[in-house]
């Protein structure tokens, strides 16, 4: 069973404001880095069986000719600060016809990996495959080559065309998680009342998934090597699952 544990909570009402981090003692970058990636660990272990991947796997990924389908789990507030170019939300993920996500890998990420790891066993459990939780938008801040987070603008012409803004922001949820790279602008949620709130709605959303049965995922394409085309390969860029 999976055990749930008070790590990121998710999904909150519009009233959950934010606020700039204002921690007192200032850690290197490889400090940062290290603490993430162990809360990260520690998160993919309690929510997930699958495997993780990183910035850099998902470079693998494309270098190899997969897009990949990007799910931001996260609440709007927390999105509205910064996202990952391309992702879209749990909403229009559920959206996509089996056309439009056809055997491509789907890699769903958060704050540092809890609420990702929930999403992604709900797929796994519903039988989608090639999927992956993705290390986080703190470890993602610590990849020197990884794309730059953005916000996506309202648009102010006739166009009506949004636009994305690259930025140097993150929310990062809780002091817990300030863990970004030392170049960026942390934001969080400003009171306990609003993580007790979140709580709440993560409760609702879990409840809600396991009783949402699910569109039947499309079959994986074959490469020819027994594998479906969507498996990363080389150079640890996906990380396996320990069997601990």
């Amino acid at each position: 069973p999976i055990s749930v544990q008070p790590c990121c909570w998710p999904n909150s009402p519009d009233e959950m404001g934010s606020k700039t981090s204002t921690t007192a003692k200032v850690l290197s970058n490889e400090e940062k880095k290290q603490l993430a990636k162990e809360k990260f660990k520690k998160a993919h272990n309690a929510t997930f069986d699958g495997d993780s991947i990183s910035a850099e796997g998902i470079r693998e990924l494309r270098a190899q000719g997969q897009e990949p389908i990007i799910v931001d789990v996260r609440t709007g507030d927390e999105r509205k600060v910064s996202q990952l170019k391309g992702s879209i939300d749990e909403k229009q993920f559920w959206e996509l016809d089996e056309k439009s996500i056809g055997g491509r890998p789907i890699i769903a990420y958060c704050t540092i990996g809890f609420r990702s790891g929930l999403f992604a066993q709900k797929l796994k459990n519903q039988g989608f495959t090639h999927v992956y939780n993705s290390e986080g938008v703190v470890l993602w801040t610590h990849d020197a080559k990884a794309e730059p987070l953005i916000r996506v603008a309202t648009p102010h012409d006739e166009s009506g065309k949004s636009k994305d803004i690259p930025v140097k922001e993150v929310h990062v949820y809780g002091n817990e998680w300030d863990l970004a790279d030392n170049s960026c602008k942390s934001e969080m949620f400003s009171s306990m009342s609003s993580v007790t709130v979140g709580a709440l709605g993560t409760l609702r959303s879990i409840i809600s998934r396991s009783l949402f049965k699910g569109k039947k995922p499309p079959p994986p394409v074959e490469n020819g090597t027994g594998q479906g085309l969507h498996t990363a390969t080389g150079r640890n860029v996906v990380e396996k699952k320990d069997a601990t």
